[in-house]
């Protein structure tokens, strides 16, 4: 792995009261290789507690290189744009509903609802 390569690293995070240790997977960036085989790597996250933005050294079986996740926002080449999307972006909205609402007392109180308004 090169400097600059985003990785996932097993690190111990505390001691629980049972005596178990909480070990999480957090996302660091390696900084640069060790001569020993391991690396040195910045946490993105707020870790080690007291200084967050120094170089902490890793050994290499503890870091795992994170998959890039395909994006979202593009759908592959080879498939054509989905039909479906596209009926229901030019579908017309529904007209609102009363909901339950009764329309006589919306209108008795509505001229009661201006008035704080106004003032």
């Amino acid at each position: 792995m090169k400097p600059g390569t985003v990785v996932r690293v097993r690190t111990r995070t505390a001691t629980l009261k049972t005596g178990q240790v909480l070990v999480l997977c957090l996302k660091a960036t390696i900084v640069s290789s060790s001569t020993d085989g391991g690396y040195e790597v910045v946490y993105d996250a707020n870790w080690p507690r007291g200084d967050p933005k120094s170089a902490v050294y890793v050994a290499p079986h503890q870091g795992r290189l994170i998959n890039p996740s395909p994006s979202p926002m593009t759908p592959p080449q080879s498939l054509p744009p989905p039909t479906a999307t596209v009926a229901a972006t030019t579908k017309e909205m529904p007209r609102p509903t009363t909901a339950g609402k009764s329309l006589g007392l919306i209108r008795i109180l509505f001229p009661e609802m201006e008035l704080p308004a106004r003032a």
